[in-house]
């Protein structure tokens, strides 16, 4: 290990500010900063220094390996701000807002602290607080449609808190990203009535924001937050399969499967298509007209009168689902666990990704639309991890996903020449490639 860092005794418990260790040893976390880019990628959690806690240097890890570069002045904007105003006029947002709005912001302005709330994919939704640390923030690019997902600006309390999917802080030299070490930082999850994850909420300031108090007040405001809103399906009828925290999952199956509060339902194959087809509009805020959905589904040549009598199977299938008018569009947002992937790995969550891929979508559907996003999803989730992920994801899905010949590739190059695990990569691959040779 690097000279000059703390005994080993001394590892920081979860809290970021113990009374034993100094608020912020910027000399420690630099060296311990330095110590993990020599290590690279590989560095596993026991090579962390002991005074980073383990939350945090594995949170640099998944930084590191997501190729989030620390020397960007600013996080990027990704959102207009129209769009902005779209999203938190809708969804959980107005109620969110209006409630740290009346318990939090004038509390938080005079304490100097900048309230900041983030959708599920790290996306900056509103901020409130301290006018002049709103000030000082905006110039690294904490503002309303900016990305904090820790994915793309590392470490930093919203985008680890949505990883982790737990209360987190972050100290001001712990950022991954070099302009917000000026800045201390806590957050937690916010999650729906159901369990969903929609967000997170957190406080940004100077260095009381390390401290065991702040942590307890943002966990306690997403608490009060999750009171609040509603799942991401919406509200429906109780009985209804379509009512709130409707989950449609179609990885790792044949036919897709509708789950909601009371129960599920298996569709047939032809009904799994079609209310994929509708979940996907309905994520973007569409419906489908009957031609659209013949394209999706079937092809363009089927007739609409073929698609308006399935339709009406699927409605009796799944009541409260659908309405009576075209284009046909859902009553509610469906949680996809295909999407969900998706979403994991635009966070940079790649261990996440992995667990929630449970094989092929849909597999043995022809469907265009269908075929499109298996095939999708499935690339995506390939070249995600080939690029970015810790070696250890990327066997865990290679061993998963068995004859990948590029998989085997990308482990063999990433394991260091020699090692036991190197040399087993290697032989997986020569089975693979001579099995390829024979077809």
């Amino acid at each position: 290990m690097a000279a000059g860092l703390p005994d080993p005794g001394a590892r920081r418990p979860r809290f970021a500010l113990p009374p034993h260790l100094p608020l912020d040893d910027a000399g420690a976390v630099e060296e311990a900063r330095a110590w993990l880019f020599a290590l690279g990628p590989e560095a596993g959690v026991d090579a962390a220094p002991p005074a980073i806690r383990e939350e945090i240097w594995t949170s640099w890890l998944r930084s590191l390996c997501a190729g989030a570069d620390p020397s960007l002045t600013s996080a990027p904007v990704v959102r207009g701000p129209s769009e902005v105003a779209s999203i938190r006029a809708a969804g959980p947002w107005p109620a969110a807002v209006a409630r740290l709005e009346r318990d939090l912001v004038e509390d938080a302005a005079a304490d100097q602290l900048l309230v900041v709330l983030c959708d599920v994919d790290g996306v900056v939704v509103w901020t409130g607080g301290s006018w002049t640390m709103g000030h000082r923030t905006a110039s690294i690019g904490l503002v309303p449609g900016a990305s904090w997902a820790e994915g793309t600006v590392g470490t930093n309390a919203l985008g680890t808190a949505l990883v982790t999917g737990a209360p987190v802080q972050v100290l001001r030299g712990e950022h991954h990203l070099g302009p917000a070490r000026a800045f201390a930082g806590a957050a937690a999850p916010v999650r729906d009535h159901a369990g969903g994850l929609v967000g997170a909420v957190g406080v940004v300031g100077g260095d009381h924001v390390a401290t065991p108090l702040a942590l307890a007040l943002v966990r306690s405001v997403a608490g009060g937050l999750g009171h609040d809103v509603t799942p991401a399906g919406g509200q429906g009828h109780p009985g209804d399969v379509g009512a709130a925290a409707t989950h449609l999952h179609v990885l790792g199956r044949e036919r897709g499967v509708l789950e909601g509060p009371h129960g599920s339902v298996e569709l047939s194959p032809r009904h799994s298509d079609l209310l994929l087809s509708l979940a996907l509009a309905a994520d973007r805020g569409t419906g489908r007209s009957a031609g659209e959905l013949a394209a999706e589904c079937w092809d363009a040549a089927v007739p609409e009168a073929t698609v308006r009598a399935e339709m009406h199977r699927l409605r009796r299938a799944v009541p409260g689902l659908l309405p009576n008018s075209h284009p046909y569009r859902l009553h509610h947002r469906l949680a996809v666990d295909a999407l969900d992937v998706l979403a994991l790995l635009r966070r940079g969550a790649h261990r996440q990704a992995v667990q929630a891929y449970r094989g092929p979508l849909l597999a043995r559907s022809t469907a265009p639309g269908t075929r499109a996003l298996r095939e999708r999803v499935a690339e995506h989730l390939r070249q995600g991890l080939v690029a970015h992920a810790r070696t250890d994801v990327l066997m865990e899905f290679a061993e998963r996903s068995g004859e990948d010949a590029v998989l085997w590739q990308a482990v063999v190059d990433r394991l260091p020449s020699g090692t036991a695990r190197h040399t087993a990569a290697l032989l997986r691959l020569d089975e693979i490639e001579r099995r390829l040779v024979q077809f």
